[in-house]
């Protein structure tokens, strides 16, 4: 490939611009990439033609690798394994304008310090088309100190990846001072398109990751210098107590699900026991107390409870406990190893009817965008062979590509309801061709949606010829 070259395969895509050659740098191209999107990675050092082809291909070789890696775990479907590297494109310092000059959302990552960071983002403003948004990755530079580099500041925040970038969901994005709140939504919004989860937070040292788990590592480090436990206990510890709890409940939530007045009592003993007021409750812990904002018990505490039924929440929450349980395989001995099957009794929804009539409608008319408002985020299609998709990007392209080479006729819907999920099957016949140029007329075909509020949670399809 060469990478002189801006290619232009996704038109209807934003293109990405990486600064920065390094491991976040390529974790993002690798995340983008998977969402079908271009992107272009643009060393900033200068070096000689040699030198550069030989970091050019050692990168692509890594993120070729990754990828292998992530088909072989079952992220990425093998025949997408090259095309998605293909999206990936290196450009060399000398050559940065050219795949800077009509990226529409750049990224700077390269090394935390204050000169480095100035160098790439005065490289970015300089090349960059007015209406790109520029974000550096620091995990430890505020925005407010970074955004005098950029020309037209209002376009810049933080968008800080947590490792590896192509896997964990969060993105915690810090604006400016100056940064339009418009860009922090147009940045949100690619995010979660992509299956990320973007959180926003303002200009403050550690972000809101970073700072937790500061505390929280250095404490096992410390526990480990006092003789406390052993490694393993800590880490067995924190592994199937500290992160399993949270893996379901927010560190607020949880407060408010034991109770802040717990809290406020064990922070005392621990300050007392232990003589340092590191352990000490902060001040809103206390007036929360004064004020009956305890949590689940009095429906108040740092969320509102007044306005939900707090037993079928509990139960909701539970639920997902056991799930996590059943997962890593921590079950009880007598428990039952397998969900037992929803009883489903037949009811109205038509809400759950129209939802799906206009997906469908919306989707042969490859009207993705459209289409794209009655899927939730966690929506997930499985067909007949494995293929399953959990990242909303691929699985509407994927969709868009099957209905553009088929003909659905549909005869007609049938519904049920269990509890607030509406089951929808829909049932007709197919006739066209697969991409590969095989033909067929006159299939009988089912799918199968689930419902919740209106938008699709997930999708199963059954025919004759699948």
């Amino acid at each position: 490939m060469d990478s002189n070259v801006p290619k232009q395969e996704n038109p209807d895509r934003e293109i990405i611009a990486s600064i920065g050659a390094g491991r976040m740098g390529r974790g993002i191209a690798i995340t983008f990439a998977l969402a079908g999107h271009e992107v272009r990675i643009i060393d900033v050092k200068e070096r000689s033609s040699i030198e550069f082809e030989a970091l050019r291909k050692s990168a692509m070789e890594e993120i070729q690798s990754t990828v292998n890696m992530l088909s072989n775990i079952g992220l990425l479907d093998a025949t997408d394994i090259t095309s998605t590297v293909a999206k990936v494109s290196y450009f060399a310092q000398y050559n940065c304008a050219s795949g800077l000059n009509n990226a529409d959302i750049i990224f700077e990552a390269v090394p935390e310090t204050i000169d480095a960071k100035e160098i790439a983002l005065k490289m970015a403003s300089r090349f960059a088309q007015p209406s790109a948004l520029i974000a550096s990755t620091t995990s430890t530079i505020l925005s407010d100190e970074l955004q005098p580099f950029v020309l037209h500041p209002d376009r810049f925040l933080n968008a800080h990846w947590l490792n590896p970038a192509y896997l964990v969901p969060l993105v915690e994005v810090s604006p400016g001072r100056d940064t339009d709140p418009a860009n922090v939504t147009r940045l949100n919004t690619l995010l979660e398109y992509i299956g990320k989860v973007p959180v926003v937070c303002s200009a403050s040292p550690g972000y809101i990751v970073p700072r937790i788990q500061a505390l929280a590592m250095n404490e096992a480090a410390r526990m480990v210098e006092e003789g406390v436990a052993t490694v393993e206990d800590i880490d067995k510890a924190t592994k199937y107590g500290f992160g399993f709890r949270f893996a379901i409940l927010g560190l607020l939530e949880f407060i408010d699900w034991g109770g802040g007045d717990i809290l406020y009592y064990a922070s005392r003993y621990m300050t007392k026991a232990m003589n340092n007021e590191r352990y000490a409750a902060p001040a809103i812990i206390e007036n929360h107390m004064k004020d009956g904002r305890i949590g689940l018990s009095t429906r108040k505490g740092f969320l509102d409870y007044s306005s939900i039924d707090v037993n079928e929440y509990q139960q909701k929450k539970l639920a997902e406990f056991v799930a996590m349980l059943r997962h890593i395989d921590k079950l009880p001995p007598n428990a039952v190893k397998t969900p037992p099957s929803p009883k489903i009794h037949t009811a109205e929804s038509p809400d759950a009817l129209v939802s799906i009539q206009r997906f469908l409608k919306a989707m042969e008319n490859n009207d993705v965008e459209s289409a794209q408002i009655y899927l939730s985020q966690q929506f997930c299609a499985t067909y007949p062979g494995g293929k399953k998709f959990t990242t909303l990007p691929r699985l509407v392209a994927w969709l868009q590509k099957r209905y553009q080479s088929i003909g659905k006729r549909i005869e007609r819907f049938d519904q049920s309801q269990n509890g607030t999920e509406s089951i929808v099957y829909c049932y007709g016949t197919l006739s066209g061709a697969w991409v590969d140029g095989t033909s067929f007329s006159d299939v009988r075909f089912v799918d199968r949606f689930v419902v919740i509020d209106g938008l699709i949670q997930s999708q199963s399809e059954w025919n004759d010829i699948a």
